[in-house]
């Protein structure tokens, strides 16, 4: 389960990455513990912001996560 924290700086960071266009092809890293579940369930939360709202559907697998442009990483 994912805190609190986490769940606002997902959201700020899927913010910085629709705002503008100054971070197109850029890489924005996350931290995590070495569990991929971990990566996994916070790729899913991030998309479900834009399902959810949008209903912008991602073509990618779940380890994946691509936002005009800017890829997040977890690492």
């Amino acid at each position: 389960m994912l805190g609190s924290a986490v769940r606002g700086i997902s959201k700020r960071i899927a913010w910085l990455c629709v705002r503008d266009d100054s971070l197109k092809a850029a890489q924005i890293c996350f931290v995590t513990d070495p569990r991929i579940e971990l990566d996994i369930e916070l790729i899913k939360r991030m998309k479900r912001l834009f399902i959810r709202k949008f209903g912008h559907l991602f073509d990618t697998k779940e380890t994946v996560f691509e936002l005009n442009g800017v890829i997040p990483c977890l690492s």
